[in-house]
């Protein structure tokens, strides 16, 4: 019967770690969406930014008032 019990205790302790675990799985999925959206913004912050860099050499190229 006392083996019986500490099997008992040891199981409910073992639900309890898994209950905390599942718990922090979450956060660090939370984080890596956070994670991820971030570098998508800023993947197109550089794209926008060079593209501009682009636009104005171009514009100055061809439209130089240097001629």
């Amino acid at each position: 019967d006392e083996r019986l019990t500490k099997v008992e205790i040891g199981v409910t302790d073992l639900k309890g770690d898994i209950k905390v675990l599942d718990e922090k799985i979450e956060g660090i999925d939370n984080r890596l969406i956070s994670v991820e959206g971030t570098q998508k913004n800023q993947v197109w912050t550089l794209i926008i930014l060079l593209g501009s860099a682009i636009i104005t050499a171009a514009w100055k190229v061809f439209f130089s008032s240097n001629i």
